[in-house]
């Protein structure tokens, strides 16, 4: 092959070497990281071709380099030992890797499968105690493939789960998480298993304050309600003291008395509304002064001041009238012979 120009040619061999060639490892990759893929050569490679599920990532053709598709930009090949590299990898670059290498006219291949995955996070330990013995438990969040081991107090074991002897002096122990890619550790104190509940979670309340916060809660609804019924009963009794103020008043602003004639001239001993009408307001209004009286004794005394001054505008009115009726008779009877004269002459 000269300078890989038969594309089809390659596929070609491509699909044959497959047949007679199995892959040769499974390269594991930490999410963001860089791959390095090397096909193990041993002399120096005239032309280079690296595929990815059987496209093309990237070529060496004499002095010219190209790469292709999502690997663009970010991919280069060595010349000298035929070593892919790939910056930046993702899930997207999980896949079967195959290389096909022409020296002194020959065609090598290789192949390796590989999967990105991410690293483990920071395990979490908890502990639950027990009359017998107190079990650690340690664990990690979305995570597969990985492997747990304890260490600690001289000895090592494998597991999520550690059990330890109630009897066993407070240690320190440590739990370490790995996968193909990374690892992290996390270490726990004994003397922190006092509940069921995690770690970090064992001081966040001492012993006792749910029941306090409990308390107070119930105390602090308690106060709010007997406030909120207090300032209910002052405003209806105010509201009520109001309205009968201002029944009070109008009522007493409605209330009045006239003289009434009788038909030969003079008044009436007592006096008296004017109409029907009159009188129906009359007696509403005493019996509501009436009513009221009985409800302040304030308002019952102005109410008989005020019936004390109209009694007496009532009798000044009354002898006014009378006064007045006896003007008009007396006028009358000075009239009378005037009259009769006139009608003599």
């Amino acid at each position: 092959m000269s300078a890989l120009g038969e594309v089809s040619g390659l596929c070609i061999c491509l699909i044959l070497s497959r047949l007679f060639n199995a892959v040769t490892s499974i390269v594991y990759i930490e999410n963001g990281t860089r791959l390095s893929l090397n096909p193990n050569i041993q002399e120096k490679p005239e032309d280079i071709l690296w595929t990815h599920n059987g496209n093309k990532v990237a070529e060496h053709e004499l002095n010219h380099f190209q790469d292709y598709g999502q690997f663009r930009g970010r991919s280069e090949i060595d010349v000298s030992s035929g070593q892919l590299t790939v910056h930046n990898m993702t899930r997207l670059d999980n896949g079967i890797y195959r290389s096909v290498i022409q020296i002194n006219g020959k065609l090598q291949s290789s192949e390796n499968e590989v999967e990105v995955i991410d690293a483990v996070p920071q395990p979490n330990v908890t502990c639950k105690l027990n009359n017998i013995s107190r079990a650690l438990f340690c664990s990690v969040s979305s995570q597969s493939n990985v492997s747990y081991e304890w260490t600690g107090s001289g000895s090592a074991q494998v597991g999520q789960e550690l059990h330890i002897r109630r009897e066993e002096p407070d240690s320190v122990y440590t739990c370490t998480v790995k996968n193909a890619v990374s690892q992290k550790s996390s270490r726990f104190s004994l003397r922190d298993c006092l509940t069921d509940e995690p770690q970090e979670d064992q001081n966040i309340n001492p012993p006792g304050a749910s029941s306090v916060i409990a308390a107070a809660v119930v105390g602090i609804i308690a106060v709010a309600v007997a406030v909120a019924g207090a300032v209910a009963v002052a405003i209806y009794f105010i509201k009520r003291r109001h309205v009968c103020t201002e029944n009070s008043r109008r009522y007493a602003g409605e209330t009045h008395f006239l003289p009434e004639l009788n038909p030969q001239g003079g008044s009436s001993g007592n006096p008296a509304p004017t109409n029907d009408r009159e009188q129906r307001r009359t007696d509403g209004a005493d019996g509501q002064e009436e009513e009221e009286s009985e409800t302040n004794p304030l308002n019952h005394q102005d109410e008989q001041k005020k019936s004390r001054e109209s009694e007496k505008d009532g009798e000044t009115e009354k002898k006014e009238d009378e006064e007045k009726i006896l003007l008009d008779q007396n006028k009358t009877r000075r009239e009378e012979p005037n009259s009769r004269n006139t009608e003599i002459t």
